[in-house]
């Protein structure tokens, strides 16, 4: 009786039992599925490192993206690192595989301990097509241009604006300067159209209207700087550079602001000389010849409307302004000519001298960084009078001929020729220089040009 009874209970417990251990066989080790062809065990190699083993190559890859993602943290920076990642498949009945978080932990550790470089969020610069830099932020970017600008902006009413470079179908950003004061006008000007309609807007662009400057007094002006540009073309493209390609901001600022020698064409006026266009640009006439092949010497004739390279201290980046200034200034009044057909064009005479006059004035004036470019009188008050300079001059030309160019070679003289090329004439009616090309050529005396080779 307590045999049989025995055997029923061993029996029941053997059947209860045998469900357990199957669902402890399945918790503990890997599927006896999986869809790559049974395959239900995979080891995990990084960069030579036994990592551990997951029950499926998805759970791997999904760790690895884990692992990268940590190991980047919640930073702007984008991190290289080597990874050699290989996956061996098995099939398996018994085998222990790894938590997720310890081989998310382990590829991390393998990843920084294998990291080739740190990539940082950065901006490039570059400013027309000679000068490119690299700074950290776009904060650093704006300061970068702001200081440009500061030099012409001592109250800071502009500021500068990054936005997309319309000329560029990539993703450039370009900067401009916009003032503080007529952008803060304009949102104000759109809260008051919003609140009050069209009827607002009508009275605003009255109200915007400039009143006539004559109707003016000197005190009613207000003056200062009216108005800023960024002459040059800036471009800005988001980029991941390593810590040593970036420049730090001071050294960006000193590298644009600081002034450096730059060549520039310079036209020859009624006037000019050698030694004063080498004057003015701080050049010696043996350097300003020099630069020039047009020129021989220093004795070198130039004529109005010749073109001569010269240097120029510059910045990188050229800021255009425009300021309005009270003048009290003396000023002379134009020359007038009283014309002579029975004089020749070098026979002058003076018929009145000029006495300069006085006047008070409202000026813009236009300048590109520190040089002035242009000048407009907006409000005019004579105190004296100018008197021009009255002059009677001769139209009447010479019957000479000047060399029509400045400096040259010449190649082949007036007269009989030694060993004139075929079909060339023996005696030559003319004379013949060698230039370089773009060498202004005058008329060497008046008339018309019948042939021109």
């Amino acid at each position: 009786m307590h045999k049989r009874k025995r055997t029923k209970i061993e029996r029941l417990w053997f059947l209860r039992s045998v469900p357990v251990a199957f669902l402890l066989f399945f918790l503990l080790f890997p599927s006896l599925r999986d869809s790559e062809e049974g395959k239900n065990f995979y080891k995990i190699t990084l960069n030579g490192e036994a990592i551990g083993a997951l029950s499926s190559r998805a759970q791997v890859f999904a760790c690895m993206r884990q692992a990268r993602k940590d190991l980047a943290g919640q930073g702007k920076d984008f991190i290289l690192a080597e990874s050699d990642l290989r996956v061996e498949g098995e099939s398996r009945i018994f085998g222990v595989v790894s938590g997720k978080r310890q081989v998310i932990r382990r590829m991390m550790d393998s990843l920084n301990d294998h990291r080739k470089s740190l990539l940082h969020k950065s901006f490039t610069v570059k400013i027309n097509q000679g000068y490119t830099v690299n700074l950290s932020s776009m904060k650093e970017v704006k300061a970068l241009i702001a200081a440009a600008k500061d030099k012409y902006d001592e109250k800071n009413a502009y500021q500068v604006e990054i936005g997309a470079d319309k000329d560029r179908a990539l993703h450039v950003l370009s900067a401009s300067l916009v003032s503080r004061q007529k952008k803060r006008q304009e949102e104000e000007s759109m809260r008051a159209i919003f609140a009050a309609g069209v009827d607002a807007e009508i009275d605003a662009v009255f109200d915007s209207a400039e009143p006539d400057a004559n109707l003016l007094s000197f005190q009613d002006f207000d003056l200062g700087l009216k108005g800023m540009s960024i002459e040059d073309r800036i471009e800005i493209v988001e980029s991941y550079l390593p810590q040593k390609e970036l420049t730090s901001l001071k050294d960006a600022i000193s590298e644009v602001t600081k002034d450096k020698e730059t060549n520039k064409i310079y036209e020859v006026k009624a006037g000019d000389t050698l030694s004063v266009i080498a004057q003015k640009y701080g050049l010696t006439v043996a350097k300003l010849v020099s630069m020039n092949p047009t020129l021989e010497n220093e004795n070198s004739l130039i004529r109005p409307q010749d073109e001569l390279i010269v240097t120029v201290p510059e910045p990188l980046l050229t800021i255009a302004h425009q300021t309005e200034a009270y003048l009290e200034e003396d000023y002379e009044a134009e020359v007038k000519y009283v014309d002579n057909p029975s004089w020749y064009t070098d026979e002058t005479k003076v018929l009145q001298d000029p006495v300069a006059g006085h006047r008070k004035v409202i000026a813009l004036e236009m300048y590109s960084n520190e040089n002035l470019t242009g000048r407009q009188i907006i409000k005019e008050e004579v105190v004296a009078p100018a008197v021009p300079k009255i002059v009677e001059r001769g139209t009447r030309v010479r019957p000479t001929y000047i060399k029509p160019i400045s400096g040259g070679r010449l190649s082949s003289g007036f007269g009989r020729r030694v060993r004139p090329r075929r079909g060339a004439s023996s005696f030559h009616k003319g004379v013949d220089f060698s230039t370089p090309i773009g060498t202004a050529v005058k008329a060497s005396s008046a008339g018309t040009v019948t042939r021109a080779s």
